[in-house]
């Protein structure tokens, strides 16, 4: 469930700011090293899915409470870690002005990454601890929502896909 809620928050962000998901990690790395306001978004977008999901699940009072309660104690948390990353980033792009050999620049990466596990981490957390104070109607409407923002991620990638579209040149396959 932890994975699913997460992976539905990270979909939509990348659906809602038109960001074209890589498989590779490191395009992904440099990306987000080059625009360091990009983890600052990342956060806001993620305040604004909960503002829309709280909505739609109408919440009581005394849920709302929680959940502010929760989100206070974690933003102190995802402050530090976004400036970590920030840090982080313009040292590795530092690391790349300078031609630092490939080992170090995967070191680099390597730390990126574990930095942004451990957000992961923490959203999970929070996400575990937010579903706890639901309702079973209410969680059945949070399964629901992040299924359909899930089919809604896979149906945006699949369009994203057309291979023969972005290379014309590519033959179809059995075509002679």
């Amino acid at each position: 469930m932890k994975k699913y809620l997460f992976g539905l928050l990270l979909c939509l962000f990348f659906v809602s700011q038109n960001v074209s998901v890589g498989c590779e990690t490191s395009s992904s790395l440099d990306c987000a090293c080059e625009n360091t306001t990009v983890y600052k978004k990342y956060v806001i977008n993620i305040q604004r899915n909960r503002e829309i999901i709280d909505n739609a699940l109408n919440l009581s009072d005394e849920q709302i409470k929680i959940r502010k309660e929760i989100l206070e104690q974690n933003d102190i948390c995802f402050e530090e870690k976004i400036l970590d990353i920030e840090q982080e980033c313009a040292r590795l792009s530092a690391m790349k002005k300078a031609n630092v050999s490939n080992v170090e620049i995967r070191k680099q990466r390597k730390i990126i990454q574990n930095k942004q596990k451990q957000i992961e981490d923490l959203l999970h957390k929070e996400n575990k601890e937010f579903s706890k104070c639901l309702t079973k109607e209410q969680r059945a409407k949070l399964y629901n929502i992040e299924k359909l923002a899930r089919h809604d991620y896979k149906k945006s990638c699949k369009k994203n896909k057309d291979y023969y579209k972005t290379n014309p040149q590519m033959q179809k396959f059995g075509n002679p």
